[in-house]
């Protein structure tokens, strides 16, 4: 990055300004890219949480986190877990054409995709359904299982590298706290917005066999 001078300034412009600029392009610009996965490429395991990790590595059979729809059986007790019964008569009701799932990669967000996949096979795939994966600066570690992931289980993931920075303590940034929260917010939801209308439109791709959001 830019050496910053002693008033807060890069070499060129306003740290504000700049900020401000680059919130204008992922509000009206930016759009999230589709990730395909690279099956040759090492992935960080340590990204996931020590007990995950732990219950990975003693499971008799499971090597990752999505190879469970390679085993029927595994596959018939999630379809008739009750949370997906419920999850998939909700959507039903609600009667959405697209669901698009904020996905970071950790364990929560995961076992949504797990349950939304298969809601969408007992819904009869009558939604569309992709993933999103907005990645901070210093970050971007997860997308390559989550890309795996996504890719067995036949769900589109896109990715968007949103470039503001978060304000630290002696590293301004133009931008206060509750100001990047704001900002950071606004730009999450214009790219949920952005693939919903890809995926409703038919554009959304992705590896695999299967649906998942």
């Amino acid at each position: 990055p830019a050496a910053r001078q002693a008033d807060g300034k890069l070499p060129g412009g306003d740290l504000r300004q700049r900020a401000l600029e680059q919130l204008e392009q992922a509000l009206h610009a930016d759009v999230p890219e589709l990730l395909r996965a690279d099956e040759t490429a090492p992935c960080h395991r340590e990204v996931l949480d020590a007990d995950c990790l732990r219950a990975l590595e003693s499971h008799p059979t499971a090597k990752s986190f999505c190879d469970f729809v390679d085993r029927p059986e595994e596959v018939q007790w999630l379809m008739e877990h009750p949370l997906v019964s419920r999850l998939s008569a909700a959507l039903r009701a609600e009667g959405f054409p697209s669901v698009v799932l904020s996905l970071s990669g950790g364990v929560d967000s995961m076992a949504h995709l797990a349950l939304l996949w298969a809601a969408r096979r007992a819904a009869g795939a009558s939604f569309q359904l992709a993933a999103l994966h907005i990645t901070y600066p210093g970050r971007g570690r997860e997308e390559c299982w989550m890309a795996r992931a996504c890719s067995r289980l036949g769900v589109p993931l896109y990715v968007y590298r949103l470039g503001l920075q978060r304000p630290r303590k002696g590293a301004p940034t133009g931008l206060t706290h509750s100001e990047y929260d704001d900002a950071t917010l606004r730009a999450r939801f214009r790219m949920y917005e952005r693939v919903a209308a890809q995926v409703g439109a038919g554009t959304g791709g992705g590896g695999g066999g299967g649906g998942g959001p």
